[in-house]
């Protein structure tokens, strides 16, 4: 019989036979990754150019902006005394023209991301939760750092540390001492809060705030000692710290000194057509 004519074994395979699996699953993943990269461009906000993280807004052409840069736009455009626009198409931006894009935050809440201690991929409405409680590689304190222990480190590592802690073994005594000591060095330090959520966004400042003040217009024969406290309107969520102040008018001081309003919605408080805060005063009686 020819060499050309003797059949094949069982054990031989052709071309056809042989399934390319490695090639496919190669190709899928670059797709995949291109798709992400593509969605993360289109779903970003037209004024910072990150994802949103929590509400998404957009003007009546479609351009989306986070909630923090909405509220940005409208403030900057009430102190400077002209109408904020889209930065994208120029439209003009109003409480009453823009909308709420819930399609857009339910796609972006599904979107993977990478988590930054044991880089495991999660969607973006469960990285938060992972990464505080869920993950076994998240930097921890010791639970005794209150009294003087400085030990950080992955989070499956904190009984081990706990059971050999020099401070789990103190005495009262020396417990207390600990606290006592830990308490007079905070009296001496001055601590600084940043209200900036985007440090890499250069449209929001930390330096923007809002004072209030009060003005007696009537006459008084005696001097008049009140309480002031500011919270939030009714009906409304902006969240203001609720921080009593004193103040005290007589004939001649009928002015209140400029205190702060204890708040990190100040950007709302700006874009909006009529600041409303509820007042109340408590009169000190003789």
């Amino acid at each position: 019989m020819a060499e050309h004519d003797c059949p094949s074994t069982s054990n031989e395979k052709t071309e056809d036979e042989v399934p390319p699996a490695k090639k496919i699953k190669v190709i899928a993943d670059h797709k995949k990754e291109k798709l992400e990269e593509r969605l993360n461009y289109i779903l970003s906000c037209t004024v910072c150019l990150d994802l949103p993280s929590s509400v998404c807004m957009q003007c009546c052409h479609g351009h989306l902006m986070c909630v923090g840069c909405y509220h940005h736009l409208l403030a900057d455009g009430r102190l400077k005394d002209e109408q904020a626009t889209c930065p994208s198409c120029r439209v003009d931006i109003t409480r009453g023209s823009c909308i709420r894009n819930l399609a857009v935050e339910k796609a972006i809440s599904e979107l993977p991301v990478q988590c930054s201690f044991c880089s495991g991929v999660f969607s973006r409405s469960n990285i938060t939760l992972h990464e505080r409680c869920e993950c076994n590689e998240r930097v921890v304190k010791c639970r005794f750092k209150q009294l003087g222990c400085h030990w950080s480190g992955p989070a499956h590592e904190l009984d081990r540390h706990v059971d050999s802690c020099s401070h789990s073994m103190k005495s009262p005594t020396e417990l207390l001492q600990c606290l006592n000591s830990i308490n007079s060095q905070q009296q001496d330090q001055a601590f600084v809060t940043a209200v900036e959520q985007h440090p890499s966004n250069p449209t929001l400042s930390a330096e923007r705030g809002l004072t209030y003040q009060l003005l007696l217009k009537s006459k008084i024969s005696e001097p008049l000692e009140i309480d002031i406290l500011l919270l939030r309107a009714p009906y409304d969520d902006v969240i203001i710290e609720a921080k009593p102040c004193y103040t005290r008018f007589t004939s001649d001081i009928t002015e209140s000194t400029l205190e702060p309003l204890k708040t990190r919605d100040v950007n709302r408080l700006l874009g909006s057509k009529v600041i409303n805060i509820r007042l109340f005063m408590f009169q000190h009686k003789r």
